[in-house]
Parts: structure tokens; sequence; C-alpha cells
């Protein structure tokens, strides 16, 4: 019993470490989120100067991909709060692992999918379309 409240002691002070000291992570993400070159895209489209049609294929990709990616992120919510109960309540510390395996999981299929929007979108915006947007993002010229 003692070992296993040190384990369950070791796995609180590793998330609550993890969690407070992320930086750059995302609590839906294996990485930083990086929603806001998407809502760039839309917020500047007349000064980046996309088209109607680059318009309607950027869509299409959000639409594409944000449903499953907020599918996602509502199962790594149900999910932490499981593994917040056990921490707090007691339990396996086998189902504990379980849960962080498949929070990890979907932490990363977020991180592809988000990736994978990403590069779509890059790929409809011209070279200098996308020069401009990255000169409004992050002042790189």
């Amino acid at each position: 019993m003692e070992r296993r409240k040190i384990q369950l002691i070791a796995i609180f002070t590793f998330l609550f470490f993890s969690i407070s000291f992320a930086g750059e992570c995302s609590k839906y993400f294996l990485t930083k989120d990086y929603s806001f070159f998407i809502d760039a895209v839309k917020s500047y489209k007349t000064q980046l100067g996309i088209s109607i049609q680059q318009l309607d294929q950027i869509n299409s990709i959000i639409d594409q991909y944000e449903p499953q990616i907020k599918e996602r992120k509502d199962k790594i919510t149900e999910i932490e709060d499981k593994i917040n109960e056990i921490l707090i309540n007691g339990g396996s510390s086998e189902k504990l692992k379980q849960l962080i395996i498949q929070l990890a999981r979907l932490k990363t299929e977020n991180t592809v999918l988000q990736i994978r929007e990403i590069r779509e979108i890059q790929n409809i915006l011209t070279d200098e379309q996308y020069r401009t947007l990255l000169k409004i993002l992050f002042n790189i010229d």
C-alpha cells in the first residue's frame, strides 16, 4: 500500500510539474498550439490578397480538420478529468497508466492533424502571401 501511495504521489508530482512548466506546450497538443496561424490567415485575408477561390479552399480544409481536432479536445478533457479523479480519490495504477497513454496518443493525433491542416493551407497560399503572413506573425522579412 505504501509503494502505491509513493507511485501516485510521484505521478501527481510529474503531472503537476509537466503542466506547470510546460512552457509552450498546449493542453490539447503535444507541442505549441498553432491555431494562431489559421486565425491569422482568416483575419488578414484582405492584406494577404487571398482570392475567393483560395478562401473557399482554406475554409474547406478548416472544415475537414477542425471537427476532428475538436473531437479529440473533448476526449482529452474527459481523460484529464478521469486522471484527476484517480489522483484525488485513488485508483488503479494500471488504469492511470492507460489513461496517460491515451492522453498522449490523442495529443499526438491533434498535433499531426493541426500540422497537416496548416501545411495544406500553406500550399494554397502563394510565396508572396506566405511571406506576408510570416511578416505579420513574426516580423520576418
